[in-house]
């Protein structure tokens, strides 16, 4: 198994938000849902400009 720094610079080299969440025990899902929503929502108000 890798160690998790190295997973984030893989996999994220951008370094965008990264949520840990575990769906089948709900962990996590609220706020990474709460994120993508409000990232959606600026977005769109941003298009509008």
């Amino acid at each position: 198994m890798a160690p998790i720094e190295e997973l984030r610079k893989l996999l994220n080299p951008n370094g965008v938000p990264e949520f840990e969440a575990v769906a089948v025990e709900g962990t996590g899902v609220f706020e990474t849902l709460k994120a993508v929503a409000k990232k959606v929502l600026l977005s769109l108000k941003e298009d509008k400009k």
